[in-house]
């Protein structure tokens, strides 16, 4: 593959990787907008609830009074009564005590159903009270995971800041410039594979002349409807699934990678592990490394493009990787597409490593036969955090 070429596939990952955690330090104030509202809308809850306990409690004082008065009422028409001196007189104040009996017995009435009411709207903010609690340690705990996040991608953005320069400084000035305007350009995706003829990015079909040189990966060529630099990723033959039950046949030329990757939060502090072994089980080599903040699907590809550089700096032509990641098994056999865009470019790079290499099979396993993998990954996170 052209130099120039495998640098700029490795600077669009970089400069993807950026942008992505750029984007997510921008979405800051929006996600802490979002706890602000969440807490708002929890205080709003618990303060109606009081609002609705202190009316009830004022139309109960009302009722009160009115109980008080119609008393005070009573006690004077009973007064009354003992010194009437006619029977027109006595039936007069009889009425006035019915009335007055009847208006304080209402108010009683309503006394007490205030006072039912003022058990349920208690109960309600005592609710409302034990939701805002919980709401606060959920926000809490989400903006402590965002400045740990907010951490983490600065951490990556200085990180691939270093590596950026590094890949630059092996670029010839006139396809850095390339590069630099046609990512300008178009949203900051200056690379595209082409797959089949088009263009993945726009879609538009290649002049065949154009595609057969690309696929040579030769030169530096540019899509002629979006200007952007394409490569090729030869396309491996999918490999058969093998029994669940027994493991796949290796060659005895060839090495295992047993890989596997992984995040705490999904994203959060990430890394993989590789063990290498000879097909009888005997230790090559094992390693692992902490890769930032990133998702499990890019952990497991990270692990992957390890071990695949592995294999080709040692000049081994046959590679067996198992994983307990399918998706990925999948996705490298080609029976899987790679929707994700975060993950292209890796799977890009794979697959080009793979072809660089000669022959790489890829075997499903599950994780009790990737024991150790999983074991080096996990002491990759711990030191990411």
């Amino acid at each position: 593959m052209n130099a120039d070429l495998e640098h700029l596939i490795v600077l669009q990952r970089l400069d993807s990787a950026a942008q992505d955690a750029k984007r997510r330090l921008a979405e800051e104030p929006d996600r802490e907008h979002a706890f602000d509202a969440q807490l708002t809308a929890s205080r709003d809850i618990v303060a109606a609830a009081k609002a609705r306990l202190a009316e009830s409690q004022s139309v109960r004082r009302e009722h009160e009074k009115t109980v008080t008065l119609h008393q005070g009422r009573l006690s004077k028409f009973r007064e009354q009564a003992m010194a009437v001196k006619t029977n027109q007189e006595y039936h007069a104040i009889q009425k006035e005590i019915e009335f007055a009996q009847t208006e304080m017995k209402a108010a009683e009435d309503q006394v007490l159903e205030r006072m039912l009411e003022a058990d349920d709207l208690t109960a309600a903010i005592k609710r409302a009270e034990a939701e805002l609690a919980s709401e606060q340690k959920k926000v809490e705990a989400g903006r402590k995971a965002m400045a740990a996040e907010s951490a983490e991608f600065k951490a990556t953005l200085e990180r691939v800041a270093a590596e950026r320069s590094n890949v630059v400084r092996s670029l010839t000035p006139q396809v850095l410039s390339m590069f630099e305007l046609v990512s300008n350009r178009r949203n900051g995706i200056a690379v595209a594979e082409a797959r089949d003829g088009i263009c993945t990015i726009c879609h538009v079909r290649l002049r065949p002349q154009v595609f057969n040189t690309v696929r040579r990966n030769e030169e530096i060529i540019q899509c002629d409807s979006c200007n952007r630099i394409l490569y090729f990723v030869p396309t491996a033959a999918p490999v058969p699934a093998p029994d669940a039950a027994q493991p796949a046949q290796v060659t005895a030329a060839a090495v295992i990678a047993y890989i596997d990757g992984g995040a705490r939060g999904n994203p959060g502090p990430a890394g993989f592990g590789v063990r290498i072994e000879q097909p009888d089980g005997t230790l090559v080599e094992e390693f692992s490394e902490a890769i930032g903040h990133a998702t499990n699907n890019v952990a497991e590809y990270r692990g992957l493009l390890a071990a695949l550089d592995w294999a080709k700096a040692r000049g081994y032509r046959e590679l067996h990787v198992r994983s307990d990641s399918l998706l990925l098994v999948q996705q490298m056999r080609g029976n899987y597409k790679v929707k994700n865009a975060g993950l292209q470019p890796l799977h890009a790079k794979a697959r080009l490593l793979a072809h660089e290499i000669g022959h790489v099979t890829f075997e499903h396993v599950g994780r009790s036969f990737n024991a150790h993998a999983d074991r080096l990954a996990n002491a990759a996170m711990d030191q990411a955090k």
